[in-house]
């Protein structure tokens, strides 16, 4: 046989069984994308100078001033009135502390407002915390205040807490330490997340989660 010609039937030969080969192959499945991360809650740097802020909820007025208090925080004064005129002195013996944020709320949607004040302690651990009042339709008001951390919840707790409202939840989270973190920069990757529910009057743990914390590389691995 003509050489040139067994060099073109090898050719062909070749070329016919890679094409087999690439149509019998399955090709791998690609990889669905994970969830974006939940991104932090945001947080406002406390003001330390006078200032007043006008709120309202379910028939409900909140007027809040707040001025230097001489200990690096904030002096609370504030006033709630209803449609029907009532009035409602509010105060908070909070020192050391800045006001972050104030919600007006109506968590367990039964008609009747709260007010919660996140307060912000002014060190560099900020630790946060919510205090405020759920509101009668007599103008008495009950003082509200979230549960202690359990000792599970406060594993690798050092402050830098976060709030918002979340639909019918308080959400609160903080970033989680390791053991031999410097307190400006945890290194976990991971914050903790902690959604309480209005039940009867008080607030309780709903639900607990360890999420990864936004711009950290579990986020980056989990986003895709």
């Amino acid at each position: 046989m003509n050489p040139a010609r067994f060099s073109a039937m090898l050719l062909v030969l070749a070329c016919l069984t890679a094409c087999n080969r690439e149509s019998t192959e399955t090709p791998e499945p690609k990889a669905e994308p994970a969830p974006a991360a939940p991104a932090p809650l945001p947080i406002d740097e406390p003001l330390l100078s006078p200032r007043t802020m006008q709120l309202a909820q379910s028939g409900w007025h909140f007027d809040l001033k707040l001025s230097p208090d001489g200990q690096g925080g904030e002096a609370f004064e504030g006033w709630a009135r209803n449609t029907e005129g009532q009035e409602v002195t509010l105060s908070d013996p909070a020192e050391g502390e800045a006001l972050a944020e104030a919600f007006a709320t109506d968590l367990d949607s039964d008609g009747r407002p709260e007010l919660l004040l996140w307060w912000q302690s002014t060190g560099s651990s900020a630790e946060g915390a919510v205090r405020g009042w759920r509101f009668e339709d007599e103008a008495a008001s009950i003082a509200l205040l979230l549960p202690e951390l359990d000792s599970d919840s406060a594993l690798g707790y050092r402050g830098r807490d976060q709030f918002g409202i979340q639909g019918a939840m308080l959400a609160r989270s903080f970033p989680v330490y390791r053991e031999d973190d410097d307190n400006a920069e945890p290194t976990s990757g991971f914050v903790r997340v902690i959604r309480y529910a209005l039940n009867k009057g008080s607030f309780e743990a709903a639900s607990i989660s360890l999420e990864p914390a936004a711009g950290s590389p579990q986020a980056e691995v989990l986003g895709g």
